[in-house]
């Protein structure tokens, strides 16, 4: 934790030193005279741009693997089939199957343990998974969402999800993998992202006081190189302390 701790502060110093240079550098230019002052004026545009990372390093260590940036979102939606499932079918029998390896991860197909003739019941009532990987008793129970009663036809005539208590889903045709449910979470990423960029455009704009056309354009700049290499970078350091 320390480590990132540092890790902020070096970015905060890093980037006020860059406001700093860069407001000098411009206003020289165009002005012919140097900022008076840029000397609170590049800390403060620093720590406005550092509050967004800051914020997204929290949220990483809170929620590690949902945090990645719009271009490496594909890495954290992977879901990994479970190794193995028990159901209890329309007849109330518990049956136990296991993942059949080599075939598509977004399709799996399973083998029933006992028979392995026997394929996965297409409508069930329960299915029934591990906590985590290491875990051998299946307790995590996922329940059939559109059932309305013990009669057969209740539970055929569905939607096809089965829904645990934390509301994670899955449909027939790829039992044995949760849906990502990614929808308020890439609201947050939108959000946050807004947060990134308005921080930027203010910073060259109002703090460090460039005209309109420099400000915007090094205010979009900044953000987009920052989205591709101090966030990535940041993402994976706070991952990594969140897992220790």
């Amino acid at each position: 934790m320390l480590g990132l701790i540092g890790l902020l502060l070096v970015l905060f110093l890093l980037m006020a030193g860059a406001f700093a240079f860069i407001g000098l550098t411009l206003q020289t230019r165009l002005f012919d005279q140097a900022p008076e002052g840029i000397y609170w004026q590049a800390p403060a545009a620093a720590a406005l741009v550092t509050s967004p990372l800051v914020l997204w390093t929290f949220w990483t260590l809170a929620s590690p693997g949902d945090t990645r940036p719009l271009q490496q979102a594909p890495l954290a939606t992977q879901t990994e089939a479970f190794k193995k499932i028990q159901v209890v079918t329309l007849d109330d029998r518990l049956e136990t199957y296991a993942l059949v390896p080599g075939g598509n991860p977004s399709v799996p197909r399973y083998r029933n343990k006992e028979d392995a003739s026997r394929p996965l019941p297409t409508v069930m009532k329960e299915i029934r998974v591990p906590k985590t990987s290491e875990d051998q008793d299946c307790s995590v129970v996922f329940k059939h969402e559109k059932a309305s009663g013990q009669a057969k036809e209740s539970y055929i005539n569905d939607s096809g999800r089965y829904v645990d208590e934390e509301g994670r889903i899955m449909e027939r045709g790829t039992l044995g993998v949760i849906l990502p449910s990614r929808t308020a979470k890439f609201l947050v990423l939108l959000l946050m992202y807004g947060l990134l960029f308005a921080a930027w455009l203010a910073s060259f704009t109002f703090l460090v006081q460039l005209p309109g056309g420099y400000g915007i354009g090094l205010g979009l700049g900044g953000a987009i190189l920052t989205n591709f290499t101090i966030l990535p970078y940041l993402i994976n350091f706070a991952e990594r302390v969140s897992t220790r």
